[in-house]
């Protein structure tokens, strides 16, 4: 007792330090995530790191260089033209459009966080041997579109719904289909709940049920506790975005979702766990099916489980004409 009197303000000051410090960590962990480099090497993956790399990373955030596009639809031996479309919320998105075969169907592609639109060339393909047109799309910050950084799905959803409401437009006959991965299908989710979009059938792989459980799951992958740095970095991450951290939950917006929804997740998916992937899945409403990847993690499954990919895909999309 007479040593905590003795030393109180001195212990009250190491309180503040590490309260200010946490905070000033959490604060340049968002923004390096959310706003991309201009160069350098991107940080490897949670489970590729050395320890020492863990904790080293805490306190310096990861490096993320702007993703940008190496290949074209030119390297799938697909014809397309580039145009772009300015978003609701003012982003100019670059669109890779292949012309459909034979086909009265349009599957539009958007990418997942820190991608861009030529990691889903191989999925643009197997929709265009189908007869498909596609429409291949750059979010804010990433490849051809303007910007330089992500909310991480949230204001993305506008771009969907621009993206959505041109295919549309253009192409008044045609049935359009969303695809994305991760990020993209938490904007997809977001998306059709706040502009009322109709789409014929929705694809989604991997979406995250809230913002703050998926950087929760983060920690876990690095095997540090995520109180309180999970929650100070949403808390900070909605301060730099704009928007309550807190508040985004694409558990939520499925709820609203009535249109015909594919929903695929990895069985080893350390970033959007099985049961978290099935709460959204539950709340869907309209005509719905849930597939799981076998022993695959937070990654491509056309990739690693094509013949799976292909039947689950075109099986449900068949099933919707």
């Amino acid at each position: 007792m007479k040593f905590f009197q003795a030393n109180k303000k001195r212990l009250l000051w190491v309180f503040i330090l590490l309260v200010i410090g946490a905070n000033f960590c959490s604060y340049m962990q968002v923004y390096k995530m959310i706003h991309f480099s201009s160069g350098g090497v991107r940080t490897s993956k949670s489970e590729d790191l050395s320890k020492l790399d863990k904790v080293f990373l805490l306190f310096t955030g990861i490096n993320v260089p702007r993703p940008e596009n190496v290949n074209t639809p030119d390297s799938i031996g697909c014809s397309y033209r580039t145009f772009q479309i300015v978003s609701e919320n003012g982003v100019v998105n670059e669109v890779w459009e292949i012309p459909a075969v034979r086909s009265q169907s349009l599957a539009i592609l958007f990418h997942g966080y820190a991608g861009k639109k030529s990691d889903l060339l191989a999925e643009a393909k197997e929709f265009h041997d189908r007869g498909y047109g596609v429409w291949l799309v750059d979010f804010s910050g990433s490849g051809g579109s303007t910007g330089n950084e992500t909310t991480i799905g949230y204001k993305e959803a506008a771009e969907v719904a621009s993206v959505f409401k041109e295919a549309k437009k253009n192409n008044p006959q045609m049935r359009i289909i969303l695809f994305s991965h991760s990020m993209g299908s938490a904007a997809i989710l977001r998306s059709l709940k706040e502009y009322f979009l109709d789409p014929s059938a929705v694809i989604l792989e991997c979406p995250f049920d809230s913002l703050l459980t998926t950087v929760q799951n983060r920690f876990h992958l690095m095997g540090y506790p995520s109180f309180p740095f999970a929650q100070l970095m949403v808390f900070w991450g909605g301060v730099q975005m704009g928007f309550n951290g807190f508040s985004y939950k694409p558990v939520d917006d499925s709820g609203a979702v009535r249109v015909p929804v594919l929903l695929l997740i990895g069985e080893k998916d350390d970033r959007v766990t099985v049961s978290q992937a099935r709460s959204i899945f539950d709340r869907l409403q309209g005509p719905k099916k849930f597939v799981i990847v076998p022993g695959i993690g937070h990654r491509s499954y056309l990739a690693v489980d094509p013949a799976l990919w292909k039947t689950s895909v075109f099986q449900f999309l068949e099933n919707r004409n």
